[in-house]
């Protein structure tokens, strides 16, 4: 009976559930156009589908507080300002993997690995070396300000930009860039590596979010389907160029930031670490 009479009276309800799902929908709509999905009315039925337990969360506030955020312009920050979780936009993007390499091309990436890498990780005072042999079989060493450790590691390559990572019974694959005198490595798969033939016109997942830059003008694309503008910097570190990202998306109190460097045609996450030759 309780059940049918909250029902009875959501149906007179200027800002039931449904009508915030809506206003979602219409919110994040911009962004799947920015990031390429084609088919847009199955986008919208798989979203709406994963809004339930929204709708059911929203079901159970106060009427007031649904006029709140229904009335609010930015809806994705008026529900994150209640605590609660709009749909992830994840699930309707084109799921994006690794290629796979041609026959050859994992072995002879193999051999140019083959001797001693070094990566000096200062922020996090460690200093990593890799002794590599032609089987992919590494001794790993770790100097920590407290303490130096030994591994027995193989790695492996199947995929571009990748590397597999065996430790023990466990194989990891990790970010891989070679270049120059070293590689870069990171086993945080969000830290990734983009080829970027235009600078100024590119879209590639960002950790969490994805950036689309626009005829050199940058928006963040969360989760959620929230969209900020950001800057977009070019600098010089070195002698290497630099991206720099600050934004901050509606109803969050800091920014955000974030840094890439350019190798190449390849923007490199600032997380990865890179390994020279010695």
């Amino acid at each position: 009976m309780i059940t049918i009479l909250l029902a009875l009276a959501l149906q007179d309800d200027p800002a039931q559930p449904a009508k915030i799902v809506e206003k979602c929908w219409a919110a994040v709509r911009p962004s799947l156009e920015k990031l390429g999905v084609k088919d847009l009315d199955a986008a919208q039925k798989a979203y709406v589908k994963s809004a339930a337990s929204l709708e059911k969360s929203l079901a159970e506030l106060p009427q007031e507080k649904r006029a709140l955020i229904f009335n609010l312009p930015d809806t994705i920050a008026a529900l994150e300002e209640q605590k609660l979780r709009p749909p992830s936009i994840s699930g309707l993007l084109p799921r994006v993997e690794p290629a796979a390499l041609k026959e050859g091309e994992g072995a002879a990436l193999l051999a140019k690995c083959v001797g001693t890498w070094k990566n000096e990780w200062k922020a996090a005072r460690t200093t990593t070396t890799w002794k590599a042999a032609a089987d992919g079989t590494v001794e790993e060493e770790v100097v920590r300000t407290d303490k130096t450790t030994t591994n027995a590691i193989k790695i492996d390559f199947r995929h571009e930009l990748r590397v597999g990572v065996t430790r023990g019974t466990t194989r990891q694959d990790h970010i891989f860039l070679p270049v120059d005198g070293g590689f870069y490595l990171s086993s945080n798969l969000l830290y990734g590596v983009h080829k970027v033939t235009d600078r100024k016109h590119f879209t590639l997942q960002s950790e969490w979010e994805w950036l689309v830059c626009e005829d050199g003008r940058a928006t963040l694309i969360a989760d959620s389907g929230a969209r900020a503008k950001s800057d977009a910097v070019w600098t010089k570190e070195g002698e290497s160029e630099v991206l720099s990202l600050k934004w901050r998306f509606a109803g969050r109190k800091f920014d955000g930031t974030r840094k890439y460097v350019l190798v190449g045609e390849y923007l490199v996450h600032s997380g990865a670490q890179l390994y020279k030759k010695q």
